[in-house]
């Protein structure tokens, strides 16, 4: 016999396929609520920032720099 028509036993692979078909069902089963996808744009609208905010003030003491190059 080849060794695919025997291995692995019957009833190992009865309780593989048993095994299988309840992993299929329970995935069926399943019952998820829908994704409800939220509109944020008024939220955002409302709460927007002036256009003059700055969004990165750098931190003191970098902005201004000088290089002393000595010969």
């Amino acid at each position: 016999m080849r060794g695919d028509q025997k291995w692995p036993p019957a009833e190992v692979k009865k309780a593989m396929q048993e095994n299988e078909e309840q992993i299929r069902s329970r995935n069926e089963t399943k019952n998820r609520p829908l994704k409800i996808h939220k509109d944020y744009s008024n939220f955002f609208a409302q709460h927007s920032l002036r256009d003059t905010y700055p969004g990165y003030k750098a931190p003191p003491g970098t902005q201004f720099f000088e290089i002393n190059y000595q010969r």
